[in-house]
């Protein structure tokens, strides 16, 4: 994320692990992905060697077990709503549909003028 890189990391795990079969817990398997996709490879080995990312993982951790993650694909939207499992589109268009229903702008009596769900009115 740092470098703008994560949808193209995330593509490059995938295509590794399930197309390649590569471990991707293995150290020179991940600085292989990185470099792959750009990422400067003494930076990526530098990164292993600090606790610069130590704090962002852990609150990952605890947010996923705060809102039940037991597996994957599992999807979180707005921090409220939890998909679990590989589940048909209708089951993630009501979802969708639901958050739209609770944050979609509503019109005010004055020209031009919208309030969100959460009250703000411009």
């Amino acid at each position: 994320a740092k470098h703008g890189l994560q949808n193209e990391v995330e593509e490059a795990l995938f295509a590794s692990y399930y197309t390649g079969g590569k471990d991707i817990g293995d150290f020179e398997t991940l600085i292989n992905i990185g470099v792959s996709v750009g990422l400067d490879e003494r930076e990526i080995k530098a990164m292993y060697e600090t606790d610069e990312y130590v704090e962002a993982v852990r609150l990952d951790q605890y947010e996923a077990q705060r809102v039940g993650v037991q597996g994957v694909p599992f999807f979180v939207f707005n921090n409220k709503y939890a998909v679990s499992g590989a589940q048909p589109s209708p089951v993630f268009k009501q979802v969708l549909d639901k958050i739209w229903d609770e944050e979609k702008p509503q019109p005010v009596e004055e020209p031009g003028g919208f309030c969100t769900a959460d009250g703000v009115c411009t």
